[in-house]
C-alpha cells in the first residue's frame, strides 16, 4: 500500500477553568476513570472486550462481491465484541480509483478503533451497517438511512490515500454513532440541528485523530495483511501533521485574542462556533484539547458520546442546557455493564451559571464534514 503526501483537509482543536462549564470534559472522563478502576463489573467488561477483539483485524475479511452492468458492490464485516458490523461500498470502482476490498479493509479497521470501546450489547444501541459512496464536494453522513437501514456515508478520498480514507471515515462514523444508533434520535435527526453542533463536530474531529493514532499501534502488531504492517507509521505521521496544524492555530488564536488559557479562548470563540459549527480551524483547536482525555479513557469517552444527542433540543439552546440534557440521557441509560457517570452531575453543577445564546446553526438537510 502506497500513499502520496496529502494536503491536510479534515480534522482539528479545546479546555476550561475549574468550576466553569469549559472544564466539563476533563471532569467527566477523569471521574469516570476513577470510578471504573473500582468497579469490578467494568473491569470484567473491559477484559471481555479486549479478548474478543484480539484477532479482529486478522479475521476481518471481504465476504462477497457482486457485479452488475454499472456498479460493483463489495461488503466486509468487522467483528466487534462478538458482533458483525457490515460495511458495504457501492461504487463504480473507477470513481474511487482503488480496489474496493482494500478500501473496505481500511474502513473496517477504522470503525473497529471506535466500536471496541462501545457496549454494543446495550439494549439502546443498534447500528444496522454503513454504506460508502464516492462524493466530490466534502465527506458527508446522510440523515436518511438507505432502504436496507444502513447509514449512507460519502467520502472524497481517492486512489490509495489510505490515511485520508481513515481520517474522513472516522469523522463520519462518529456522526453515525451519535445520530444513527438509537431509534428516537435517528427519527428526528433532520430537525436536531442546534447552535451547539460545533461540539459534535469537534468530537468527530477527535474521532479522526483518535482513529489514526490507534491504527498506527494496531497495524504494527496486527495489520490485516503482513505486508501492510510497514504502512502503520503513516497513520501516526498524518495525525501528527493535523495536530501540529491545530497547535499552530491555537498559538495564533491565543495571541490574537490575548487569551492566556484555553478556557479564556473558548469563552471568546464559542459564539463564533455557535454561528458556524463547521469552522474547521476552531473545531480543531477543541479536538486538540479533547484528544488526550479520550486516549486516557476511551471506553468512558466513546460510551458517553453516543448519548450526546438523545434529547430534543431547541435550535438556540445554550451549552448549559445541552450539557444538562446529555447528563440526563447518560444517567438514565440502560446498560448491561455499569459505568458510573457521576462526573456528569458535577459537570451540570459546574455550568449552572453559564448562559450563552446566539444565532442558531443549521446545516441544512445533511450532516457534513470537509
Amino acid at each position: 500500500m502506497s500513499e502520496s503526501p496529502l494536503p491536510p483537509d479534515t480534522a482539528e482543536r479545546q479546555e476550561g477553568p475549574e468550576g466553569s462549564k469549559y472544564s466539563m470534559f476533563e471532569e467527566m472522563l477523569e471521574k469516570i476513570e476513577s470510578e471504573d478502576r473500582n468497579n469490578n463489573d467494568s473491569k470484567r467488561h473491559e477484559r471481555l472486550v479486549n479478548s474478543s477483539l484480539a484477532l479482529t483485524l486478522k479475521s476481518a475479511r471481504v465476504l462477497r462481491s457482486t457485479t452488475s452492468k454499472k456498479v460493483t458492490t463489495a461488503t466486509t464485516s468487522i467483528s466487534t465484541q462478538g458482533r458483525n458490523q457490515p460495511i458495504s461500498i457501492h461504487n463504480n470502482s473507477r470513481e474511487f480509483g482503488a480496489d474496493s476490498e482494500d478500501i473496505l479493509m481500511v474502513l473496517g479497521c477504522s470503525l473497529r478503533t471506535l466500536m471496541r470501546h462501545i457496549n454494543e450489547d446495550a439494549e439502546d444501541f443498534h447500528l444496522p451497517g454503513i454504506h460508502i459512496f464516492p462524493r466530490d464536494e466534502c465527506p458527508i453522513t446522510l440523515y436518511k438511512p438507505r432502504e436496507d437501514g444502513r447509514v449512507a456515508i460519502g467520502l472524497t478520498a481517492r486512489q490509495t490515500y489510505w490515511c485520508q480514507y481513515a481520517f474522513q471515515f472516522a469523522h463520519e462514523a462518529c456522526h453515525a454513532i451519535i445520530g444513527h444508533t438509537h431509534e428516537e434520535t435517528r427519527a428526528r435527526l433532520e430537525s436536531s440541528c442546534t447552535a451547539n453542533d460545533w461540539l459534535e463536530e469537534s468530537l468527530c474531529e477527535v474521532a479522526s485523530l483518535f482513529t489514526l493514532r490507534c491504527l498506527e499501534k494496531d497495524w504494527q502488531t496486527a495489520a490485516p495483511y503482513p505486508h501492510w504492517a510497514s504502512f502503520a507509521e503513516n497513520f501516526a505521521n498524518y495525525a501528527a501533521d493535523r495536530l501540529q496544524d491545530a497547535e499552530d492555530t491555537w498559538q495564533q488564536e491565543s495571541a490574537q485574542c490575548g487569551c492566556s488559557s484555553f478556557p479564556e479562548w473558548l469563552a471568546h470563540r464559542e459564539p463564533c462556533m455557535r454561528d458556524d459549527c463547521c469552522n474547521r480551524p476552531l473545531n480543531n483547536v477543541v479536538a486538540l484539547k479533547l484528544l488526550p482525555l479520550f486516549e486516557r479513557n476511551p471506553h468512558a469517552g466513546w460510551e458517553a458520546v453516543r448519548y450526546y444527542k438523545r434529547s430534543q433540543m431547541t435550535a438556540d439552546a445554550s451549552l448549559e442546557a445541552h450539557l444538562r440534557a446529555w447528563h440526563a440521557a447518560v444517567d438514565e441509560a440502560p446498560r448491561l455493564t455499569p459505568m458510573p457517570l457521576t462526573s456528569l452531575r458535577r459537570l451540570r453543577a459546574s455550568c449552572a451559571d453559564a448562559s450563552t445564546s446566539c444565532a442558531p446553526c443549521c446545516r441544512g438537510s445533511q450532516c457534513e464534514s470537509p
